[in-house]
């Protein structure tokens, strides 16, 4: 075990000043000179090379209490925190504030050097209690070159009681640049503005931190009364950010967005995480969020849990509201990724694109008829089986995969708002069914249905990149597929369009697959493919009825070819085409086709072989026929008609023929 040194020489009995300095090296680390002076205290940190002065090292960190801060909760510690940060280098510096009660009597101004004020986290209490002025106000501008933080608050908690309504907050951040707070706990915004007053500030961070709840006693026992404040007011901000913090017991919204007086709105405002938790308690109501303005905002697994009632009978969530936006602005873009607890209710009212993706909503969700291409995917409303549930009126919502519990699982379309007005939107509801521009259909329970309004285009297009047909003039050219309204009054237009070039001749193909042939020969009779035609009548609709047209062919713009009608007949347009046959034999031709188009093995084929190769070529030129390799000819029913026309003129020439011969023999 080490012993100090003696104090006096063994040998003379007198003092020994170089052992004195013995003792300073050894247990001090201070140097001193051959004569026995010693300069300033200096020592080596242990595990370290190189002596420093103490001076040095204490003047790394500007401590409150080195300034004159009592810290009893009653002395005005002002003075000295003013101080300390005066007393920071240009290049800014630590203000520690170590456990204990700091009463401030005015605003701690934080303008000038970066600053990182340090707090020993629940034991370390600035309280404040001035009419006008925050406890601590942050007004540090955009210091430039490249720094990623100018300032930062950590591990404290803030209270004040006698804040007014024109007094900004507890914590006033005006327009600071780059600032992070972290873990900074702020009961009370007194009747002022809020518990943390955000306004004009660019690049702000918070971490863990807590705003509210008024009405209880601090870590040093002092009791905070019923307060008016908001727990967070936003104004004029770009890129803040609120990350697990809370927003709890404050008589006004939890958190409050909205336009400065100047007319700026907020940008990038996000929330990942927290709780927003019994805010809005007073009268009126207000709701534990609103959103009145801004761009990019976004909650992202944020708690909402009994705002806007004492009861939780009907509380207030969230309100998505731009209509207090200067005139061209909106709510835009706004992303919502959160949990609205068991009574929990939000609102999405004047807005432009917000988004509600993966939420639940314990009282629901009301979305206004001014609100601007709202989407609302995958999300479960109405847990409580309220009759509140999914409630939509705007004309343009996108509404997918969502889960409705409200009035015990009543099905998602059924409990939707009617979107009367006429203009130009898009919705769609996934959950049973899918719609396009319109939200009910009774005779659609699991499907598709699409509103066109007035719009006379493409109702479905199908198009591929593989697709190029050049028919721009009717559609797109990667168009194959479209359908669309017949004419303005109704009616279904389908058109196939290609291929182009692949040698492919025909575009659209039909087919009917069955599992049972038929051949029932009667009006009952049905087959893979049934083309059915009908009249309206009433409400319902009948048969076309006698000598009426039912089917008709047409060759596009040069009319109609083949006509079908309800008397089982057939009418095909042969123009200038008609043929008599006149230089041939009918009757013969007739026969020599008969025998041309039988089987293969009849007996009659073999007799006649010489005589019908021969009439072949004939039937051919004469397009009666087509001849195949495969055995199946196919015949030329219009020619075969104009034939038979023929056949039975020659025939009856033939007939007066040997009529008058035979009278003549009688004569």
């Amino acid at each position: 075990m080490a012993r100090v040194p003696k104090l006096w020489n063994a040998v003379d009995g007198v003092l020994d000043n170089n052992n004195w300095g013995q003792i300073l090296v050894d247990y001090l680390g201070v140097d001193h000179a051959a004569d026995g002076t010693h300069g300033a205290l200096s020592v080596t940190a242990t595990g370290s090379t190189t002596a420093r002065t103490l001076a040095t090292r204490f003047a790394e960190v500007r401590n409150v209490m080195d300034f004159g801060a009592v810290a009893d909760g009653t002395t005005n510690d002002l003075a000295a925190f003013n101080a300390a940060y005066a007393a920071l280098p240009t290049d800014g510096g630590i203000v520690l504030v170590p456990a204990g009660h700091y009463y401030l009597a005015g605003r701690w101004l934080l303008n000038g050097v970066p600053v990182l004020v340090q707090g020993a986290g629940q034991a370390t209490l600035l309280r404040g209690n001035h009419a006008s002025q925050a406890v601590i106000e942050v007004a540090m501008a955009n210091l430039g070159g490249g720094q990623k933080n100018n300032w930062a608050l950590r591990d404290f908690v803030m209270a004040t009681t006698l804040l007014t309504t024109t007094a900004p907050g507890t914590l006033y951040l005006n327009a600071s640049h780059r600032g992070e707070i972290t873990n900074v706990r702020v009961l009370s915004g007194g009747d002022g503005q809020a518990c943390i007053y955000n306004f004009g500030s660019v690049g702000s961070t918070f971490t863990r931190c807590h705003a509210g709840p008024s009405n209880v006693v601090t870590p040093y026992g002092v009791s905070i009364g019923t307060q008016d404040a908001y727990g967070l007011l936003v104004e004029a901000c770009n890129n803040a950010n609120f990350v697990d913090c809370s927003f709890e017991g404050n008589r006004r919204n939890g958190v409050l967005l909205q336009v400065s007086a100047g007319g700026n709105a907020n940008r990038r405002v996000n929330f990942f995480g927290g709780i927003v938790e019994a805010n809005g308690r007073g009268t009126p109501a207000y709701y534990g969020m609103e959103v009145h303005d801004g761009q990019s905002f976004g909650l992202w697994g944020t708690h909402f849990e009994g705002n806007g009632s004492t009861t939780q009978a009907d509380t207030l969530g969230l309100r998505v509201d731009g209509a207090l936006l200067p005139a061209g602005d909106g709510v835009n873009n706004v992303v919502i990724s959160s949990i609205f607890h068991l009574d929990a209710r939000a609102e999405i009212n004047t807005s432009v694109g917000t988004n509600v993706i993966g939420s639940a909503f314990g009282d629901g969700l009301v979305i206004s008829v001014n609100a601007n291409n709202p989407t609302v995917i995958g999300n479960t409303i109405g847990l409580t089986g309220t009759v509140t549930g999914l409630s939509n009126a705007s004309t343009s919502a996108r509404l997918i995969g969502n889960h409705n519990a409200a009035a015990g699982g009543t099905p998602l379309s059924d409990v939707f708002g009617r979107a009367d007005s006429g203009g130009q939107g898009q919705r769609t509801i996934v959950g049973p069914s899918l719609f396009v521009n319109d939200n009910l259909n009774a005779n659609n329970l699991f499907g598709l249905t699409v509103n066109q309004l007035a719009a006379d285009d493409e109702l479905l297009s199908g198009k591929s990149s593989d697709v190029a047909h050049g028919m721009t003039a009717r559609t797109e050219t990667d168009t194959y597929l479209l359908i669309r309204k017949a004419t303005g009054a109704g009616g279904v237009a389908i058109e196939s369009l290609g291929p182009i070039g692949s040698g492919t001749v025909y575009s659209l193909d039909i087919k009917g697959i069955a599992d049972t042939p038929t051949s029932v020969r009667s009006t009952a009779a049905n087959a893979p493919v049934n083309i059915s035609a009908a009249l309206k009548s009433g409400t319902g609709a009948v048969g076309v009825g006698a000598d009426g047209n039912l089917v008709v062919i047409r060759d596009h713009d040069l009319g109609t070819k083949f006509i079908f009608d309800s008397d089982g007949n057939s009418h095909q347009d042969v123009g200038t085409a008609w043929t008599e046959f006149d230089l041939e034999d009918d009757p013969e031709l007739l026969d020599v086709l008969a025998q041309c188009v039988r089987h293969n093995d009849d007996p009659i084929r073999a007799t006649f072989h010489d005589f019908l190769g021969a009439y072949r070529e004939k039937l051919e030129r004469l397009k009666l026929v087509q001849f195949n390799a495969d055995g199946h000819h196919f015949v030329n029913m219009s020619k075969l008609a104009m034939l038979h026309t023929g056949a039975i003129r020659q025939l009856a020439q033939r007939c007066k023929e040997l009529e008058s011969r035979l009278l003549a023999l009688e004569a």
